[in-house]
């Protein structure tokens, strides 16, 4: 299995600001599990986005996984916007990024509705 995590590099860090685990070390986590449970995780692969406007805020955090950090990209799109759009059943500009395949499989299955991601909306 080739596994591929892909965010924006505001996420390239070991702990969030209370001191709590964050995104590498979360996959380092997930890496370790899979070798403990004998299960062949071939790669996980981490690449990080820069934003435009938002500092990385750190230098090279040090983990075994592959990461590579790409320059900012031309496009506009966010996760926290796209999931807010889905929580009011809507169809916007947020939601263009995502293969509609994806849109098709969240609708029918329902599932942000109802959910704790859409409990700010309420």
């Amino acid at each position: 299995m080739e596994a591929f995590y892909i965010a924006g590099s505001d996420h390239y860090r070991r702990a969030n600001a209370q001191g709590e685990p964050d995104t590498i070390q979360k996959l380092e986590r997930v890496v370790e599990e899979q070798e403990k449970a004998g299960n062949s995780l071939h790669t996980i692969s981490v690449v990080f986005i820069d934003r435009v406007g938002v500092n990385r805020g750190q230098g090279d955090v040090g983990t075994s996984l592959k990461v590579d950090i790409l320059p900012a990209l031309p496009l506009s799109f966010s996760s926290t916007a796209a999931r807010h759009a889905l929580c009011k059943d809507a169809f916007c500009e947020a939601l263009t990024w995502l293969p509609y395949s994806c849109l098709l499989e969240i609708r029918t299955s329902g599932l942000y509705i109802g959910k704790g991601e859409c409990a700010e909306e309420m």
